[in-house]
């Protein structure tokens, strides 16, 4: 009898923890013992890793960058050019008819923006010489003849192309655009012997000022380390001459039908010192 209630006790045992087994979010396991929390990770060379560690990479990447492309300005940029230029000029329309092709100097100051942008200011002066018919006499004297000082002066931009990449074949003739305002002035005298003295006809020379634009192409080659440079350019000016001299009245039997509007274009050569 003792031993059958002793089996009976070990059966409904073992029944009762097969079932507390069944039941869901009933667990016979020990809970584990909980961890400390950090915020801090191990390395694989044993000490902990900044948080931050990527920002700083970052930042010191940007000024390494910022410092090989000051070291690159430096060593192939420019900031100061000073030119000295020479050429000749030709007129255009009406007016060259009365003044003809002539020569000019000049010089350029730039300074440059950027790599490849430069702010320029420039002035010249030239002298053409001055011929056309004589509406006097023209049986003894058939031509008039004297000379005009043409001045300039003007303020524009400069563009290089691809000036930045200085491994490229095309940096090394350095082509660019111009383009800006100016003012041009001429002021023309006329040779008086070619009218006899019995006529009493008055000096038509004058002096004339005017606004424009201009706009050209240029090509520098860097010689000496390229603190030296030797360029050509031209540049076509869009000048608003007036068309008739204020001296001379339309009605003017000799000189009324004269007209003294045009441009003119420049083609020239220059020495460049880069500082």
């Amino acid at each position: 009898m003792k031993k059958a209630f002793v089996l009976l006790l070990v059966f409904f045992a073992s029944l009762s923890t097969v079932y507390a087994q069944e039941i869901p979010g009933v667990s016979t396991e020990q809970p584990a013992a909980p961890q400390e929390a950090t915020t801090k990770t191990k390395s694989t060379d044993g000490y902990y890793a900044d948080p931050f560690s990527d920002l700083a990479e970052l930042e010191s990447q940007e000024e390494e960058e910022e410092e090989e492309a000051l070291d690159r300005f430096y060593g192939y940029g420019r900031i100061f050019h000073i030119d000295l230029y020479g050429g000749m000029d030709y007129l255009r329309g009406p007016m060259s008819y009365i003044y003809h092709r002539g020569w000019l100097i000049g010089g350029r100051i730039s300074y440059f923006l950027d790599w490849d942008l430069a702010l320029t200011v420039h002035t010249s002066l030239g002298k053409a010489s001055m011929e056309f018919a004589n509406p006097v006499t023209s049986d003894n004297y058939p031509t008039f003849t004297g000379s005009a000082t043409l001045f300039n002066m003007g303020l524009g931009l400069k563009y290089y192309f691809n000036f930045h990449d200085i491994s490229r074949a095309i940096a090394y003739i350095n082509p660019a655009i111009t383009l800006g305002a100016e003012m041009s002035i001429i002021n023309d005298s006329l040779d008086m012997s070619d009218i006899p003295s019995t006529l009493s006809v008055s000096d038509p020379s004058h002096k004339m000022i005017a606004p424009g634009l201009f706009f050209g192409l240029s090509i520098e080659f860097p010689i000496f380390r390229k603190s030296v440079y030797l360029g050509g350019d031209f540049i076509y000016h869009l000048s608003y001459f007036p068309a008739k001299n204020s001296k001379i009245p339309a009605n003017d039997p000799h000189f009324g039908s004269l007209n003294y509007s045009g441009t003119y274009m420049t083609l020239g050569g220059s020495f460049i010192i880069n500082l």
